[in-house]
Parts: structure tokens; sequence; C-alpha cells
């Protein structure tokens, strides 16, 4: 027993002397079957563990407390797998539904923001479309007022033997047309003077240099004098060339049509009306739109005819302009418009136009019965302004008209 003690007594010295255990190696770098380290013994090690737990009931304690251990430590890693796949499972589901609504979002969001584009645009184009309106309404007033007060300030600078020649019936002239006048009576009347006006169509337009001219920005008015035979006469001349890229018979049918069918439009209270193969006459009051005042009126007579020839169409009227306003005072009209074709270079149809020159006369009179005004008390102004304003109301009717026609007949003929 003594022997034995001093062993132990020098075994625990030598193992004090050691002290704690190192490992000179990595543990990662040793693989260990977990699974089969911690799996449960077979029915041999089961035996044998259970005769060796009978032979020593010293050693069972720590038997059980290993068993333990193994088991806690199975449990753990279990649930570490478990857990690791539930969150790779999360992971993936997050995952996918963030690149679905990813994609849902965006979609709406970027056909927003090509109807917000497209918004946008439209209403820059409108904008633009309307400041360009503007800016040629603006200029359209402006020539209307200038060549209103132009004729004016040439009337009173007349003598009164010029201004004489603007009352009808003066000198022993024939005596004019006016509103109130029998409608047959006119009707008949100013065809006579449309044979007339058609004879020196040539000799006006070669006069005003229209002759030759397919430039579309020529428009505008002027105030002119010509020579009667005692003296100087002055009137308001208007001129506009239009261009429409059409063969010449479609444009001759669209613009003739256009023309008639716009002195029958529903803003115009029709008094009278009578209409030929070749000529129609109306008689009517039109209102000035978004005005309610008879100063905005005018009580109007034309008369129109179309002449056909080989290579143009000559559209002339004649017509008179009374103001609501005055009893007096009116305006004598004579138009002139010519429709032909365009020279071209070469022989291709696509390439075929027509020039639509337009040529007006408006001359201001005074009934016999206002004879006493003095000059400095004759005011046309105004007037003459609003019969240019309805004036260029019409041409621009007619001219879209016609060409809304001629695109009709185009996509019809295509399909």
């Amino acid at each position: 027993m003594t022997m034995d003690a001093l062993d132990e007594s020098a075994a625990a010295a030598f193992v004090d002397a050691l002290g704690p255990l190192t490992l000179d190696f990595e543990l990662d770098a040793v693989a260990v079957d977990v699974d089969n380290t911690f799996a449960e013994p077979s029915a041999s090690e089961a035996t044998e563990s259970a005769s060796n737990s009978q032979e020593g009931s010293g050693s069972s304690a720590p038997s059980v407390g290993k068993n333990a251990s193994r088991e806690r430590l199975k449990a753990e890693l279990a649930y570490l797998r478990e857990k690791v796949e539930s969150l790779e499972h999360d992971l993936n589901e997050l995952q996918q539904r963030e690149a679905t609504s990813g994609t849902q979002a965006a979609r709406p969001k970027a056909a927003v923001a090509k109807v917000w584009k497209r918004i946008a645009t439209r209403q820059l184009e409108r904008r633009q479309e309307a400041e360009a309106e503007n800016d040629r309404l603006k200029a359209v007033l402006d020539a209307q007022i200038c060549v209103a007060k132009s004729l004016e300030q040439m009337l009173r600078k007349r003598s009164s033997e010029a201004i004489l020649d603007l009352y009808e019936g003066a000198r022993g002239s024939k005596k004019r047309c006016r509103a109130e006048d029998d409608f047959n009576a006119v009707y008949a009347h100013l065809l006579e003077d449309i044979e007339c006006a058609y004879s020196i169509v040539d000799q006006v337009f070669e006069t005003n240099g229209l002759a030759n001219v397919y430039d579309e920005t020529i428009r505008g008015y002027t105030v002119k004098t010509r020579s009667t035979k005692v003296h100087e006469q002055a009137y308001i001349e208007f001129v506009d060339v239009a261009i429409l890229p059409f063969a010449f018979e479609r444009a001759m049918r669209a613009v003739w049509q256009s023309t008639a069918d716009e002195y029958a439009r529903d803003h115009r209270i029709i008094l009278n009306s009578r209409r030929g193969a070749d000529h129609f006459g109306v008689r009517y009051q039109i209102q000035k739109r978004g005005r309610a005042s008879s100063q905005d009126r005018l009580d109007v007579t034309i008369i129109m005819r179309q002449y056909i020839e080989s290579d143009r169409m000559v559209i002339v009227w004649r017509a008179t302009n009374a103001s609501s306003n005055s009893s007096h005072l009116y305006a004598d009209e004579t138009g002139w418009n010519v429709l032909k074709r365009v020279p071209t270079t070469g022989s291709d149809d696509t390439d075929e136009a027509v020039v639509m020159q337009s040529c007006v006369h408006l001359v201001p009179r005074w009934s016999d019965s206002d004879r006493s005004r003095q000059v400095d008390q004759i005011q046309t102004g105004d007037f003459t302004k609003l019969v240019v304003d309805f004036f260029e109301d019409d041409v621009s009717s007619i001219t879209e008209a016609a060409e809304n026609l001629l695109l009709d007949e185009r996509v019809v003929s295509t399909n």
C-alpha cells in the first residue's frame, strides 16, 4: 500500500509539472464524422458497455455524463441544421418576393413615366401652336387696324370732289345695289358685273403681281387708289396665295364645293339664296362669334360664278357688305380666285399641286340720302376692320374645308 501511494504521488507530481495540455494541430484539419461519432452504439458495444459497468460500479457515473453530453451535442446540431434550412428557405422566399414586387413596381412606374412624358409633349406642342396662332392673329389684327386707319386717313385728305364719287348715284353713275334691295334684282345686276370683272382678271393679276406667284407667304392688305374719269378712287386690296398638293381636277371640285358650302353654314342667318350649276347667290346676316352687339353684325349679299378654262378655274364674285349699325355705310366688294397647276420639274404625279391665288377689292360707299355728311364726319375705320375680319374668316374656312375634303377623298381612294 505504501508503494502504491508513492506511485500515485509521483504520477500526480509529474502531471502537475506538465501543465495544461496544448494541441500542436488545428481542429478544422481533422475531419470528424459527427453523425458516426455520436451515433447510437451497436448491440455489441452496448453489451460490452454494460459488462464494463457491471465490473466496476465506480465508473458508472462518468459514463452516464458522457452519453448526456453526446446527446446534447446531437440535439444542438440537429437544431442548427433545421434552423439553417429554415433560414435558407425564408431567404429564398424573401428574394423571390422582392424580385417579383420590384418588377411589378417598376412596370407601373415606367408606364406612368411614359404617360407623363406623352402628356408633357402634347401640352408643349399645343402651347407652341397656341403661341404661334396668337402671334398670327395679332399680326392680322394689327394689319386690319392699320389698313382701316389708312383708308380713313386717305379719305379725310381727299377733296369733296373725290368724296363725292363714294356716293352711289353721284355724277349720274348707275345706282349700286344695297342689302335692302330686291334679291332677284340684285342677283341679276351682280351677275352682269361678274361678267365684266371676269374679263379683266388677267389685267388685275398682272397689275398686282400675282400672275406668276406660287409663294404661300404672300398674304396681306394694301390701301390703294385707282384713276376714274375725274379723279382717283381709294380702295382696299387683299391678296392671298395658297398651295394645295393635289391633282388639279380634284382640287377644282373641292374648292368650288367648299366655297358654296361655306355660305350655307349654320352660323349665317340665310335670308335668300339661289344656286345653279356654275353660280350661286346668298343674302345673309352674320354675327361676330362671341359677341352680341349689333355693331358686330353684317348684312351681306354675295353672288359667285365659276369659269372653267383648259388650264385653270376662275371664280369671280360681287358682294355688298352693309353695317347693321349704319343705314348709309356699306362696302362694295369684287373678288377673283384663280386655281391652276403649279409648274413641276418632273413627271411624277406625286409632285402635282395647284395654287389658289385670290384678290379682293373693297370700296367704301355711302347712300344718296347721306350726302349731307361732311368729309371730316366720315368714319370708316371700325366698319372696314369688321368687313376685313369677316373676310379673313371666310378665306381661312374655305381653304381648310377644301383641304379636309381632298384628304378624305385620298384616304377613301387609298383604302
